[in-house]
């Protein structure tokens, strides 16, 4: 019945429609037009309403009369249609209904208007009004409007407190109802509340709470707000995939209900939608403009939506909008005309949707070259009072540039520092971890110019903190490694433990202009700089399928593996002796190579792995820190595996399942160990067997990689009731201590990397459980090769070596063993990640 947003997230709650009309009362006509609304069918509603005035509403002094009135005045304002709304609510010569509960509702619609018109003391005088009229009496319903309205005005003139306490107000009055509706209502607007204040984690979960009170009968415009609210949401946490599959379905559904409101903001999401994947699109200029230019598209069509609706604020954003993928194209003159109808829209300083088009300004004056505009525009930006980061973080990044283009080092340093800081600050408020890994992600074009900064004024080392800072934060958080996360690695202690341990670390950063390799070795550190990000994810992508197809890249024809090597490992290679061990920090693409498999240089054609031994880290910090588990009180192994499968079809039989359990059972074998198999295989039997006392725990079963949510990546098990799946987010929640975690599965490492946490799966959840070290696959596994591997992996193992060594050892076997299984596609896909490195 209400539309109680505000700003660009506004909010509509409905219920499901009713059918059927006959004969009616007043009553049922006027029970049907209310459902109408509240479904989303507002011009359904308000022919509904209609007819009621006609048939039974004549009479302007009867409440019949004013509740069909009211509730099509409240149709048009849910719609923003606020001139036809106007005529309604100050009728000529002026009316007002006899009843306290009719006048009560009257002001409280007026107030409405009052508020998209931003007269907010207007607003709250006329309910005040209403209050006192209903201050005596069971008018419960009418005080939930009047709580909600309340709070919907101090949340726009920035008092979030007193809109909080409001919207509280509301959702008790809703629930002593026991109307879902009513606690939907309030529940949407404490969301809203929450994405205003960039709190979008929290926001998230409210929205799932108010979906959950309506399930019974759930409704078409509710659920297309909520959806919207939730794309929204995740877009703004850096889930783009996410945001843009509730991007398509608001679409579908808006356009199916026929809500032009809805519809046009589907339209203008699904253009930021595009936008995303243009800006993920580095590796492919072409696809990235074929992108923006579908985003230029898609907001042009909003644009005319929000323009027939008569809507300044979706006008103006879709107007910015237009303006920044005009930029991103090369259309400055365009890109001029969308920002200023923008900036005469958006006039208010205080609102974050100001400063974006003001941002729009800098970065069109800078298209300009005129220097001292974009300064002042940036500047202005970064010193306002906003704390919306989608304007006041680009504006710092933008500023910082700017210095850097303009020689004034000093002071890009500090507009680079004071960018990092607030980053950390807006992610230190998110709750949920995968929130805390999109989020980063989004924002690591910051760290980028910063590291790339520090390199050409050579503080090489310095930029290896800086890239550092934004690695591993999530899984340094959760291992509690004793020491504030943002302290910076220490290499001197990297480069002690280089010497201790025999080991060689390369850290990997990726970037648009420049790349760049810090080798650690005990004598320092060294930093090389390498090709574009383009470049790289190319030769990466070509190597990689070249491998996934079963060729063997050692029999000529095709150099992009060789180049490759020579991309990666060359510039290091003096540094790195025959027979060392290599620890790498990946970043981003590069975590979906094995750097084993690369056909390394030298007088005979051979793959890297005959010369160093490898294993992968998400962060050096990580490394340098280990944390202090008891890891000498863990026993045995935890070994599940050959379940029987939920889904032939599905998840096939794996055929050497149980010869991998039987070997392994029987080289590790003693009084320990806890081994199920078949019907025992359950999802639950993981955390029921007390993971957290075994040394080793072992998977063999199919798994299942969610590039959506990655934590929910699922080991497949026996069907216990209608469970068959041990998710990566429950392994996450329950601490263990083994010093080596096996999932002997397809991609069981994962298949979507973030920026600054790596690839996350199984091997990122069992690091972050506790786990030492995990072998996990990076690819689709062969049954049999898979069955072998491990086997002489769980041998060399018992024997004494360390993970990194017995399962090299394993690949090699294979590598020099007979056709087909030489080739890298049989040994290549697994790899050990770890959290510290191994005292062996």
């Amino acid at each position: 019945m209400r539309l109680f947003g505000r700003n660009s997230l506004t909010l509509l709650i409905t219920v499901c429609w009713l059918s059927g009309c006959g004969s009616v009362t007043p009553g049922q006509l006027y029970l049907k037009a209310d459902r109408l609304q509240r479904g989303g069918e507002l011009s359904a509603a308000r022919e509904v309403a209609e007819t009621g005035l006609n048939r039974f509403g004549r009479d302007a002094d009867s409440d019949w009369h004013w509740k069909f009135l009211l509730l099509q005045s409240e149709t048009l304002l849910i719609e923003r249609l606020t001139e036809r709304a106007e005529a309604s609510l100050y009728p000529k010569p002026p009316l007002a209904p006899t009843s306290p509960e009719m006048r009560a509702r009257l002001l409280v619609d007026q107030a409405w208007l009052k508020d998209f018109r931003s007269q907010r003391a207007e607003s709250l005088a006329l309910l005040d009004q209403a209050e006192a009229l209903v201050k005596n009496g069971d008018y419960r319903r009418i005080r939930f409007e009047i709580d909600l309205h309340r709070g919907s005005v101090f949340a726009h003139l920035r008092k979030s407190d007193e809109a909080e306490m409001k919207f509280r107000s509301a959702l008790k009055r809703g629930e002593d109802l026991n109307d879902g509706y009513l606690q939907s209502l309030a529940l949407g607007n404490l969301a809203v509340q929450r994405m205003d204040a960039a709190r979008y984690d929290e926001a998230i979960s409210i929205l799932i709470r108010a979906m959950n009170v309506q399930q019974d009968s759930p409704a078409k415009g509710f659920t297309i707000r909520t959806l919207n609210n939730l794309g929204n949401c995740y877009y703004r946490l850096g889930d783009f995939d996410k945001a843009a599959s509730l991007f398509e379905k608001v679409h579908e559904m808006a356009s199916a209900a026929h809500l032009p409101m809805d519809y046009q903001m589907s339209l203008g999401n699904i253009g930021n939608s595009h936008v995303a994947r243009a800006e993920g699109a580095i590796a492919d200029p072409a696809r990235a403009k074929e992108e923006f230019t579908l985003a230029r598209n898609y907001y042009t069509q909003a644009l005319a939506g929000a323009r027939k609706l008569q809507v300044p604020r979706w006008t103006g954003m879709w107007l910015s909008n237009l303006a920044k993928t005009s930029l991103d194209l090369g259309d400055i003159a365009d890109a001029e005309k969308y920002n200023a109808e923008a900036e005469r829209i958006f006039d208010d300083p205080k609102t974050v949707e100001h400063q974006i088009a003001r941002l729009n300004a800098g970065l069109i004056a800078e298209m300009r070259l005129n220097s001292g505009q974009a300064e002042q525009v940036f500047r202005s930006i970064v010193d306002s009072h906003i704390t919306e980061p989608a304007a006041l973080l680009p504006a710092q990044r933008e500023l910082a540039k700017f210095l850097v283009s303009a020689g004034r080092n000093h002071e890009a340093e500090t507009e680079f520092r004071k960018g990092l800081k607030m980053v950390e600050s807006s992610r230190s408020r998110l709750v949920g971890d995968e929130y805390k890994l999109s989020y980063l992600s989004s924002l690591i074009g910051l760290y980028q110019d910063y590291v790339d900064f520090l390199i050409r004024n050579n503080h090489s080392e310095e930029a290896l903190q800086v890239a550092e800072s934004s690695r591993g934060r999530v899984l340094a958080e959760r291992l509690r490694l004793g020491m504030p996360v943002d302290a910076g690695v220490n290499l001197n202690l990297l480069r002690q433990h280089s010497r201790v341990h025999g080991v060689i670390m390369l850290s990997y950063w990726l970037a648009p202009g420049r790349s760049f390799l810090w080798v650690i070795t005990p004598s320092g550190v060294r930093c090389f700089t390498l090709p574009s990000e383009v470049e790289i994810i190319r030769l990466l992508r070509e190597y990689r399928a070249l491998v996934e197809s079963l060729k063997d890249p050692l029999a000529g024809g095709n150099p992009t593996g060789r180049k490759l090597f020579d991309t990666l490992i060359g510039p290091a290679s003096k540094l790195i002796p025959k027979n060392a061990k290599i620890v790498i920090v990946p970043d981003r693409d590069l975590y979906n190579l094995n750097f084993e498999t690369l056909p390394a240089g030298g007088d005979q054609a051979h793959y890297w792995i005959e010369d160093v031994t490898i294993s992968v880290t998400p962060s050096l910090t990580i490394l340098a820190n280990p944390q202090p588990a008891r890891r000498e009180k863990t026993r045995g192994l935890l070994l599940i595996g050959n379940p029987i499968s939920p889904d032939e079809k599905e998840y096939p039989k794996l055929a050497s399942a149980a010869v991998e359990v039987n070997a392994i059972q029987k080289t590790l074998a003693g009084p320990e160990n806890v081994i199920l198999t078949g019907a025992e295989a359950q999802p639950e039997a993981y955390l029921e067997s007390h993971p957290e006392r075994f040394a080793m725990i072992h998977f063999a079963a199919h798994a299942t990689a969610n590039r959506d949510n990655p934590l929910d990546s699922a080991v497949i098990l026996t069907r216990h009731g209608d469970s068959f799946k041990l998710y990566a987010r429950d392994i996450v929640g329950h601490p263990i201590q083994a010093g080596l975690v096996t999932i002997s599965a397809c991609q069981s490492a994962g298949s979507r990397s973030y920026a600054g946490e790596g690839l996350i799966g199984f091997a990122w959840a069992f690091l972050q459980a506790g786990a030492r070290d995990v072998i996990a696959g990076l690819w689709a596994v062969d049954d049999r090769s898979t069955a072998i591997l491990m086997e002489r992996t769980y041998a060399e193992l018992h024997a004494g070596k360390s993970p990194a060594e017995a399962l090299r050892t394993a690949k090699l076997d294979l590598l020099h063993s007979s056709q087909p299984m030489r080739k890298p596609y049989y040994w290549g896909p697994f790899e050990v990640f770890a959290s510290e490195l191994d005292p062996r």
